[in-house]
Order: C-alpha cells, then sequence, then structure tokens
C-alpha cells in the first residue's frame, strides 16, 4: 500500500468512518461517498468504501426482490 504524503489527523479518521457507517445504516452510502471521493482520503479507503456502499444497495435489491425487509 503507498503511503498518502498527507496525514488525516485520527480524529478526522474515526469521524469519516463514523459518519459513513450512519449514511450506511440510513441507506445513503452512496451520497456520503460521493462528498468524500474527492477529498485527501486514500484511495484505497475510498475504494473500499465505493464498494460497501454498492455492496448494500444490491444487498436491497436482493432483498427487495424475495420481499424481505
Amino acid at each position: 500500500m503507498e503511503q498518502n504524503p498527507k496525514k488525516l489527523s485520527e480524529g478526522l479518521v474515526y469521524n469519516i468512518i463514523d459518519q459513513f457507517f450512519k449514511s450506511m445504516q440510513n441507506r445513503a452510502g452512496e451520497q456520503f461517498y460521493n462528498k468524500v471521493k474527492n477529498t485527501d482520503l486514500h484511495p484505497e479507503v475510498k475504494q473500499m468504501m465505493k464498494k460497501m456502499a454498492d455492496d448494500s444497495a444490491e444487498l436491497e435489491r436482493v432483498m427487495k426482490k424475495y420481499h424481505l425487509k
């Protein structure tokens, strides 16, 4: 994993992670990802957030397909 030359404070990182998971609970993961995609977060972190948001949306779609909520 390459090093990101800009370091974010530990408190800011925890805040971003907390907000991301709260957005996932509210089915707004994609919206949150769009807010952070142009930030200084490491590309690998942003890629994982995008994958989680996409996976969550896919899970929601499958659950609705089988009438599970």
